[in-house]
């Protein structure tokens, strides 16, 4: 029996009409673990950050690519997150501990969220993560105040909410002008001054507008390139599924 490649872990396969993932029987792990089970495999894991690795390794430009912690964390999965080269985006005081606690540099962690706790970024910021994802006016001021009289700069990323429609389904639309998540364009001169308030590594991220065509992508990218001339001094520039290092004047 063929296996469809694109769907199948890298290892699986079919003998004597058992399935078998990284040479380990589904059948015999469903006995000892039970079911529902999830299994992962280390190899499909390892392949798959490599290629993107790959990917931008062969583009003129420095880069970084990151896991997302939302979809699965535990302490070996953020093992051969950090093995491999990658950063780590954490969504919670809790994902930051367990990232902490596997040995990710911190560094290479990217602390995000909708509505994060005084408490996590506390913590975050205590344990000199790479940088943080402000959502709102609000939470940078949060943020500015955390930072106040440190000697470290932090490492701070805007997510902009665009104000592009994608042609998608309403509860997965992220990049609209009246979404939750993200600052919209009228709101990024009141951002810069608040963000001069927290000294940051200054960055510019954006939230993904979930459309699969090139021009809402193009568009995002033009208004973040347009926040930078506030003053912002971007670093960084991640328009929606990629990131990038600008290179400016500030």
């Amino acid at each position: 029996m063929m296996l469809p490649r694109h769907i199948w872990p890298d290892t699986a396969t079919i003998s004597d009409g058992r399935l078998y993932l990284g040479g380990c029987d589904a059948r015999a792990l469903a006995a000892a673990y039970g079911t529902p089970l999830y299994v992962f495999d280390e190899a499909t894991l390892r392949g798959a950050m490599r290629a993107y690795l790959a990917a931008f390794r062969r583009q003129d430009a420095p880069f970084g690519v990151h896991y997302a912690a939302k979809a699965l964390l535990n302490t070996a999965l953020a093992q051969i997150v950090t093995q491999e080269g990658l950063g780590l985006d954490v969504v919670s005081g809790a994902e930051l501990l367990v990232a902490r606690r596997a040995g990710v540099p911190m560094e290479r962690v990217h602390f995000h969220g909708n509505a994060p706790g005084d408490a996590e970024l506390e913590r975050a910021v205590a344990w000199g993560v790479g940088a943080v994802v402000v959502d709102n006016l609000d939470e940078l001021e949060r943020l500015a105040a955390l930072t106040a009289g440190r000697e470290r700069p932090q490492g701070v990323m805007l997510r902009v909410a665009p104000g592009i429609e994608a042609r998608t389904h309403p509860s997965i639309a992220t990049g609209g002008a009246d979404s939750k998540f993200g600052l919209p364009p009228a709101a990024l001169d009141a951002a810069a001054t608040r963000l001069r308030a927290a000294r940051p590594k200054s960055c510019v991220s954006s939230s993904k507008p979930q459309s699969l065509g090139l021009k809402p992508s193009v568009s995002a990218s033009g208004d973040l390139m347009r926040s930078l001339k506030l003053g912002f001094g971007g670093e960084f520039l991640s328009s929606p599924g990629l990131r990038t290092k600008l290179k400016t004047k500030n």
